[in-house]
C-alpha cells in the first residue's frame, strides 16, 4: 500500500476518531451546561420565592407590631373590653389584615383570648384544636422584654403558615409589656396561588412532617442539599425545585415545590445539531488541506529520494548522491543516504586495496602463526628440559657439596687447597647459572595462577634485594617510605619479578651507577619502578625485550623479561620500559588494586 494511501485512511481514521470523540464531549458539555442553568435558574426562582414567603412575613411582622404597640390593645390585655373585640377583632377586620388565627397570651403564659377566621369566607371559626389543647408549643414565641419580635414558619395541626409574635405595649411603645400578641396566617392553598401568580408558575407547599407524602416531596425530602434545596428534571418540558422552610425551633417545617417550563431543552437540540454540522464541515476540510499540505511536503518528496536511490541502485554508480534540500527529517535521510553511498564508495576502495595486498595479509598472517607456533614449541621444549636437567643439577650440587666436605678432609698444601676451593666455587657458581636457566624454563612453561595476599612492600623489596649480588660501585635506594599501606598481590610472584628487574639493572652498570627502585598508589593501582643508569638499551631492541628467548647478554636466557611479563599479566596489571643508549633504563610495573 502506498504512503499516499495510508495517510489518506490514518488522517481519515484519526478524523473520524477525534470527530467522535469531540462530537461526545461537547455533546456531555452541552448537556451539563443547559442542565446547570437550568439549576441555576432553578434555584434563583426557589430564592424569589424565598424572597416573597420573606416579604409576607415581614408585612405580617409589621401588622402584629401596628396591633401589639396601641394603647387600646394595652388596655384589652387589662379589662377584656368587649367593645374592643367587636369593633377591632371582628371578623372582617382579620380578613382585611389576611391572618386566619390571632393570639392574645398573658404575661403567664395563658391564653387571654384568641380567634380564628376562614379568609376564605370571612366566617370566624373555632380555634384549631392544636393550638387550644398545645399552647405550650407557643410559649417560646412568646415576647415580653423591649421590643424583640419573633417572625417565621410553624405547623398548625397539619397545616403550614406563616405567624408574627410581638410584645403588648403602649403606643409609645411602653411597658411594661402586658403580654405576647401572635399573628398567623396559613399558607394554604390560598397563599400559594398567589405566589404562583407572582412567579407565572405552579407552586405547592406541604408539611415537611406529614406522613403522607407524595411521591416527589418524599424524593425531594430525602435528596435535599446542605443548603435545603433540591432539583429535578420531571420531563423534557418540566424541571422542578424544592425548599424547606425551617420553624423558629431550627427544624423543617414546610416543604414547598416549583414546576417550571424548560425553555432552554428545545434550544439544546438545535445548539447541537448545528454544532455538530459545522465540526464536521469543518474537519472534512482541515483533513483535504491535510492531505493537500502531506503531498506536498512530505510525500512528493520522498517520491523523488526514491526515484533516486532506484537510479543510483540500477546503474552501481556509488560515486553519485541524492538531492539534499529543506532542515527535516526527509533532508536528514537525504543526508544519511549520501552518507551511506560515502561508505559504500569507501568500500569498494578499500576492497580493491585488499584484494591488491591480500598476498601481503596472508604472509603477516602466516608469520603470526609461525611466531604462535614458535612460542608453544618454546614452552613444551622448556617445559620437557627443565623436568629432564632439575634433577641431574641437583645430584651435581650436592656431588660438588660432598666433594668440598671430603678436600677438606683431606691433608693438602695450602696452595693446592686454595686451587681447589677456587674450582669448586666456580663450578658452585656454574650450576647455580644452570640450575637459575631451568628454574626460568620451568616458571615459563607453566601458567601461573596468582594467590593473593596482602604484601608489606618494602619488607617484599628488601628480601628482594638480599639474595642478587651487587658489586661495589652500584647504589641502590628503595624510595617507598616507612608506614607505606600494604598491597594486595602475590607476594612469591612480586618477589621474582622484583629479583629478576633489579639483577637486570644491576647488570646493566658494569662499571658502577645507581639503581632506584620507588613506588606508590594512585588511581586505584600501585605503580613500581626500578630505574638504573647503566648503558641502557637500543631502540631497535626494545620492541623484543619480552620476546621469549631474546636477550643481549652474553650469558643471558632470555627468559627474565619474559617471564616478569607474564607476572605483571597474570595479576592483572602491565609492565612497561623506557630507555636511552648511555642514560640508563627504567620498568614501570602497574598492579591493580581493589576499592
Amino acid at each position: 500500500m502506498k504512503i499516499h494511501l495510508k495517510s489518506v485512511l490514518i488522517i481519515g481514521a484519526m478524523a473520524i476518531i477525534l470527530l467522535s470523540l469531540l462530537s461526545f464531549s461537547t455533546y456531555s458539555m452541552i448537556l451539563a451546561g443547559f442542565s446547570e442553568i437550568e439549576t441555576k435558574e432553578t434555584l434563583g426562582n426557589i430564592a424569589l420565592a424565598q424572597r416573597i414567603i420573606g416579604n409576607d412575613l415581614s408585612e405580617l411582622e409589621t401588622t402584629a407590631s401596628d396591633w401589639a404597640w396601641w394603647d387600646d390593645t394595652y388596655s384589652f390585655m387589662g379589662t377584656m373590653s368587649q367593645s374592643y373585640i367587636d369593633s377591632t377583632l371582628a371578623d372582617a377586620s382579620l380578613q382585611n389584615i389576611h391572618v386566619n388565627v390571632i393570639l392574645f397570651i398573658d404575661t403567664n403564659g395563658s391564653l387571654w383570648f384568641g380567634k380564628a377566621v376562614n379568609l376564605t369566607t370571612g366566617d370566624g371559626v373555632e380555634l384549631p384544636p392544636s393550638i387550644a389543647e398545645n399552647l405550650s408549643y407557643f410559649e417560646p414565641l412568646t415576647v415580653f422584654n423591649g421590643t424583640a419580635r419573633h417572625s417565621g414558619v410553624l405547623i398548625i395541626g397539619e397545616t403550614p403558615a406563616l405567624f408574627s409574635s410581638s410584645p403588648i405595649l403602649t403606643t409609645d411603645r411602653e411597658g411594661p409589656s402586658a403580654g405576647t400578641l401572635i399573628m398567623i396566617r396559613y399558607f394554604d392553598e390560598v397563599a400559594a396561588a398567589r405566589i404562583s401568580s407572582i412567579l407565572n408558575m405552579s407552586f405547592e407547599a406541604v408539611n415537611y412532617n406529614s406522613p403522607s407524602l407524595s411521591p416527589d416531596f418524599a424524593e425531594a425530602k430525602a435528596s435535599l442539599s446542605p443548603s435545603g434545596t433540591f432539583v429535578k428534571i420531571v420531563s423534557e418540558d418540566t424541571i422542578s425545585g424544592f425548599a424547606e422552610l425551617r420553624d423558629p425551633y431550627g427544624d423543617p417545617a414546610i416543604l414547598f415545590r416549583m414546576d417550571m417550563s424548560r425553555a432552554l431543552s428545545a434550544l439544546k437540540g438545535a445548539a447541537l445539531f448545528y454544532f455538530l454540522l459545522s465540526t464536521f464541515g469543518i474537519s472534512i476540510m482541515a483533513v483535504l488541506i491535510a492531505l493537500l499540505l502531506l503531498r506536498w511536503a512530505i510525500i512528493l518528496r520522498i517520491s523523488r529520494l526514491s526515484s533516486e536511490v532506484s537510479q543510483i541502485a540500477s546503474s552501481k554508480s556509488f560515486e553519485s548522491r541524492v538531492a539534499e534540500s529543506g532542515e527535516d527529517e526527509i533532508y536528514a535521510l537525504a543526508h544519511d543516504i549520501n552518507g551511506m553511498l560515502l561508505a559504500l564508495q569507501n568500500s569498494q576502495i578499500t576492497l580493491k586495496e585488499y584484494s591488491e595486498h591480500l598476498e601481503d595479509l596472508v604472509n603477516e598472517k602466516t608469520k603470526q602463526l609461525k611466531e604462535a607456533e614458535r612460542l608453544a614449541t618454546i614452552g613444551e621444549t622448556a617445559a620437557m628440559v627443565g623436568h629432564d636437567l632439575k634433577s641431574p643439577l641437583q645430584a651435581a650440587v650436592n656431588t660438588l657439596y660432598l666433594a668440598k666436605e671430603t678436600l677438606g678432609s683431606m691433608k693438602l698444601d695450602e696452595k693446592d687447597m686454595l686451587s681447589m676451593d677456587e674450582y669448586c666455587d666456580r663450578l658452585s657458581k656454574y650450576l647455580s647459572y644452570m640450575n637459575r636457566i631451568v628454574s626460568d624454563l620451568q616458571d615459563f612453561a607453566r601458567p601461573l595462577k596468582p594467590e593473593y595476599a596482602w604484601v608489606d612492600l618494602r619488607r617484599l623489596l628488601s628480601d628482594s634485594l638480599n639474595t642478587i649480588q651487587v658489586p661495589k660501585g652500584v647504589g641502590v635506594s628503595v624510595d617507598v617510605a616507612e608506614g607505606f599501606p600494604k598491597v594486595r598481590a602475590d607476594p612469591l610472584l612480586m618477589q621474582r619479578l622484583s629479583t629478576n628487574l633489579a639483577n637486570n639493572a644491576v647488570q646493566a652498570m658494569p662499571d658502577g651507577g645507581s639503581l632506584r627502585i620507588s613506588a606508590r598508589l594512585s588511581g586505584g593501582s600501585l605503580t613500581l619502578k626500578f630505574s638504573d643508569t647503566g648503558v641502557g638499551i637500543s631502540e631497535e631492541n626494545l620492541g623484543k625485550l619480552f620476546v621469549p628467548l631474546f636477550t643481549t647478554k652474553s650469558k643471558g636466557s632470555g627468559l627474565g623479561l619474559a617471564i616478569c611479563k607474564r607476572i605483571a599479566e597474570a595479576q592483572g596489571g602491565t609492565i612497561a620500559v623506557e630507555s636511552k643508549v648511555g642514560a640508563g633504563t627504567a620498568f614501570t610495573v602497574t598492579i591493580p588494586q581493589p576499592p
